[in-house]
């Protein structure tokens, strides 16, 4: 970066973040901040400490977002005025960059560190503050609590395709007359299970049966050799594949069934639930092993929230990584070596919590990690 150039309080009113600011307040941004000349180069990194906020003067920037351990650029913009880094300085906490930024070519940016500019939010828009503090801490409330949730029904979504798939992967193993599609072949099936549900036959999929085309859209029943329960891929499957058709098939296959049979949700499982407290206390005990450190310290605390029990299963382990916090709950996610665990335990937790119309959500930092989870004291009304 080239220094040297000297803040215009007429420049900064040109761009359309502070042509409302009067006189003193411009004065007071050019006092507290500097512009700077920079041929292309990386300005930082997401994740990093948030210690700056930038607006383009002149010249073009770049933002990406990691995903997947690759930045993808989401914006590049010439726009005069366009503002990016730490754009939060009016939270008092400290803050990281959300994005990565670099500059494409040379340009000119007017920069203010983020302690100044959180100061003149602060003082200069004390009620605006209070309003952007107040929507930001909620939301982020909101998609801490709420977000696993979100993603239990996504891959619910997910690995009920994924079953469909392999399940249908031995094509030759379902008769299905005059070309169905799958979506009438899946409606078929759907019938003819209920017609076996309806006449009180058991594990009726393992009959010796096929699927035909009756009149009026019905399933027909017709005798063929071999059972209707589709066969296994040849090759055989690993483990995790295994667990991934049983993680669907408790999943949203009995969920699809529920709602087209337009049944209640299920009452609380006790067993269920002691299995819930089991696979946290495991998840805990096993950080606090994996930190080796002395007196490490176990506490299951419960109490009453509104209308509903809070069981909180806290360790005094390393803590969970901010960037593995949204991970957690995920399955077959886990930071255990390879043979120790199937990342199935929190998977387990969290669907178990959210079936019974509760949430689960974790909160950690260094020495104190807290898997805490709200659950409902009355049923639900079917």
């Amino acid at each position: 970066m080239e220094s040297g150039v000297e803040c215009a309080t007429d420049e900064l009113r040109s761009l359309f973040l502070f042509e409302s600011l009067s006189g003193d307040q411009l004065d007071r941004l050019c006092r507290g901040g500097r512009v700077g000349l920079f041929e292309p180069v990386a300005l930082f990194a997401e994740g990093e400490p948030a210690t700056c906020l930038y607006v383009l003067l002149d010249g073009e920037i770049a933002l990406s977002k990691r995903s997947g351990g690759v930045d993808i650029e989401t914006i590049r913009t010439t726009q005069r005025g366009a503002y990016f880094g730490a754009w939060s300085a009016f939270l008092e906490e400290e803050q990281t960059y959300e994005t990565s930024a670099r500059v494409t070519q040379r340009s000119r940016l007017f920069m203010i560190d983020a302690t100044s500019l959180g100061e003149f939010l602060r003082t200069e828009f004390p009620m605006a503050c209070h309003f952007l503090v107040g929507s930001t801490l909620g939301r982020f409330n909101q998609n801490r609590i709420v977000g696993p949730h979100d993603r239990l029904i996504q891959l619910a979504h997910l690995t009920a395709g994924l079953t469909h798939e392999l399940n249908n992967s031995a094509a030759d193993s379902l008769t299905v007359a005059h070309g169905l599609s799958p979506l009438q072949k899946s409606d078929r099936e759907e019938v003819l299970g209920e017609w076996l549900d309806g006449r009180g036959v058991d594990d009726g999929w393992g009959h010796p049966a096929g699927v035909g085309a009756g009149h009026a859209g019905q399933a027909v029943l017709a005798a063929r050799p071999g059972p209707l329960r589709r066969r296994r891929p040849a090759v055989a499957a690993d483990r995790h594949i295994g667990d991934a058709l049983a993680h669907a098939r408790s999943g949203d296959h009995g969920a699809h069934r529920l709602r087209r049979r337009g049944a209640a949700h299920p009452l609380l499982s006790p067993a269920e639930l002691n299995q819930v407290w089991t696979n946290l206390i495991d998840n805990a005990v096993w950080a606090m092993r994996s930190n080796g450190a002395a007196g490490a310290t176990l506490t299951v605390r419960t109490r009453r929230q509104g209308e509903c029990a809070r069981v909180e299963v806290c360790d005094s382990g390393p803590g969970v990584p901010d960037e593995l916090k949204s991970r957690v709950f995920d399955p077959f996610f886990t930071t255990r070596p390879v043979g120790e665990g199937t990342g199935l335990g929190l998977d387990f937790a969290a669907r178990t919590v959210d079936k019974h119309r509760g949430s689960l959500w974790v909160e950690s930092t260094p020495g104190d990690t807290r898997f805490i989870a709200l659950l409902p004291l009355e049923a639900a009304v079917p």
